[in-house]
């Protein structure tokens, strides 16, 4: 499959909330993954300027490849306003481009009059106020330690600073160690890792510093059995897998066949031996089978980090199945420790399915303070419900990382 198919294919998937933007682009056999990914980044960034410009021409009409697949229509449109032209593998679609230009143009300048702006790049930049994140990787401490990570940095001309001075250094490659969460690094924004050597050989893992705090919190102990209910793509598996010094049992549930095998090559790859991948749905799991597990991981689906169109009718069928897994995961026999994430924005899907379901506990849980320390502390929804604060919540603005949210369960000590 060509490129402008194949990242219209994706954004299909990612439309659809099938799948992620790292996972979809690396569970493809498409050589230069770097190129795929800089693509379909590019069309979601400006997607709805291309959707205005769509709408505004003929442009999705014109052309029988279009009629029915809008997001190649996107991709396509994308190279022509903001790429460098219909060249290589856009070239099949230069005769239809021409044809419509005039149509396309028309429409661009009527996006830029409707915004108030000379260019369509200062709607881009005018709707975008989040700022540019650092690089973060985990040290896949399975495979390597810290140390050896940094050495190797170093050995390449890496410069080692203090995380505070990173807004101030001049220098492109630097590297920090993170003072939140073990054997996370941080480094500059525009270091690209995907073919480095650390992390083809496992030693390293591309991890957002958000999505880490789950394992992090949960924090079970080495040899414990631990449930990861919804566990593809795999970082947060082979998180908790490094926590245990891959020892005990990870009971990895994906119930997604594709999905689920995706999730084992990121596992071998890491070098996680400790784990067992359950091609089926958690919440049909039988409790009684896993009468030694002590801590569970829900990060079940969601509507996505800064995404903000979702329609209150989605938003409430997403927030009912997070619901249900979460209270599944409360309601096996022995479970200590529940760790309830997602990666929205949205309070429905976060403090209100916390405070809905935890009133369904009668007392069998607490919501525990996580991470003290953190300043981004979750949302005081009303006084009947003033625990939110024992919650976490991320963002690119207060903590330069993805959106997120965290909750911790503990079982009270009356019912242990």
């Amino acid at each position: 499959m060509s490129l402008p198919f194949l990242a219209a294919s994706i954004l299909r998937d990612i439309n659809s909330k099938k799948s992620t933007v790292k996972t979809a682009v690396y569970s493809t056999v498409y050589q230069n993954k770097k190129q795929l990914m800089s693509v379909v980044c590019e069309c979601l960034r400006h997607a709805s300027i291309l959707r205005e410009v769509l709408e505004l021409s003929s442009f999705q009409l014109c052309d029988k490849r279009f009629k029915k697949n809008e997001e190649l229509a996107l991709v396509v449109l994308h190279q022509h306003l903001f790429g460098k032209g219909l060249n290589g593998c856009y070239s099949k679609f230069k005769k239809t481009v021409d044809s419509q230009k005039s149509a396309i143009h028309s429409a661009t300048v009527r996006v830029k009059l409707r915004h108030k702006v000379k260019s369509l790049n200062e709607i881009v930049s005018s709707s975008s106020n989040i700022p540019v994140l650092p690089r973060y990787i985990r040290v896949n401490t399975i495979v390597a330690s810290v140390s050896d990570v940094l050495s190797t940095f170093k050995s390449s001309g890496y410069e080692y600073i203090d995380l505070d001075n990173a807004d101030s250094q001049s220098s492109s490659s630097w590297v920090s160690v993170d003072p939140d969460i073990s054997n996370l690094l941080t480094l500059p924004t525009s270091i690209d890792l995907h073919n480095h050597n650390l992390l083809l050989n496992g030693s390293i893992i591309l991890q957002d510093k958000a999505s880490c705090l789950s394992s992090f919190v949960l924090n079970p102990p080495s040899g414990s059995h631990v449930i990861d209910a919804c566990a593809a793509p795999g970082n947060k598996t082979s998180h908790l897998a490094a926590i245990m010094s891959n020892t005990g049992l990870i009971t990895a549930f994906e119930k997604n066949k594709k999905r689920s095998k995706i999730l084992e090559s990121m596992l071998s790859k890491a070098k996680v031996t400790c784990s067992k991948v359950i091609n089926a749905d958690f919440t049909q799991c039988d409790v009684t089978k896993y009468s030694d597990v002590e801590y569970i991981l829900v990060d079940p689906s969601c509507s996505g980090s800064e995404d903000n169109s979702y329609s209150e009718e989605r938003l409430e069928k997403l927030a009912s199945f997070q619901s249900v897994i979460l209270k599944k995961a409360l309601s096996f026999p022995r479970v200590k420790k529940v760790v309830y994430s997602t990666c929205s924005v949205h309070s429905k899907e976060n403090e209100q399915v916390v405070r809905d379901v935890l009133t369904q506990m009668e007392g069998r849980f607490t919501l525990e303070e996580a991470l003290p320390s953190w300043s981004h502390r979750g949302e005081t929804l009303d006084e009947e419900f003033p625990l939110g604060v024992n919650c976490i919540r991320a963002s690119p603005q207060t903590t330069k990382t993805i959106g997120f949210f965290l909750a911790l369960f503990t079982k009270t000590s009356d019912f242990s």
